[in-house]
């Protein structure tokens, strides 16, 4: 029994941990892109973003603050069922406060990271497309000068020896 209740203490770092991933993935792989080809697409993806992370903060404190879950209270180490006198009156709400404003903000900066890691992303492939054009562009215009050389080239020489032939 000692040996599962250990186990137990890891089940919401588990929970959460799965949740960002998800999170993470799910808007750095599927959302952002789609959200980004369209118009206004910046504010799409933050307000997306901000309703996804309240969404599942809410549900992690919902899962392990409310009813679902027996909780150790604060008068003792016997647990406690949820009641919503016991909720207001006894500080539980500051617990489930505390822990929704820390999951909030940690889903927000795992959005964050993937917006921030999406936008680096497509400013390097805009920055590798830049160079490739600015090298094509560098070559056609070597080419072009090395096409108005050779006729330059070839008409200076049609010219010296006309000259040539004019002196003899």
């Amino acid at each position: 029994n000692g040996e599962a209740s250990q186990w137990q203490r890891f089940i919401p770092q588990i929970i959460t941990t799965a949740l960002m991933c998800g999170l993470f993935y799910g808007f750095y792989l599927y959302l952002i892109p789609r959200l980004m080809r369209k118009t206004h697409g910046y504010k799409r993806v933050i307000i997306m973003g901000l309703i996804s992370a309240l969404a599942l903060a809410l549900f992690l404190e919902l899962l392990y603050n409310l009813p679902l879950r027996p909780y150790i209270g604060i008068m003792g180490t016997k647990p406690h069922h949820f009641n919503s006198k016991m909720f207001l009156h006894m500080g539980y709400f500051h617990f489930f406060l505390w822990g929704f404003v820390r999951n909030l903000m940690t889903f927000i900066a795992t959005v964050g990271i993937a917006f921030t890691l999406h936008l680096a992303h497509r400013w390097q492939q805009s920055e590798s497309e830049r160079q490739k054009a600015e090298t094509a562009r560098a070559e056609a215009e070597l080419r072009s000068l090395r096409h108005q050389l050779s006729p330059h080239f070839l008409l200076n020489s049609l010219n010296s020896i006309y000259s040539l032939i004019a002196f003899d």
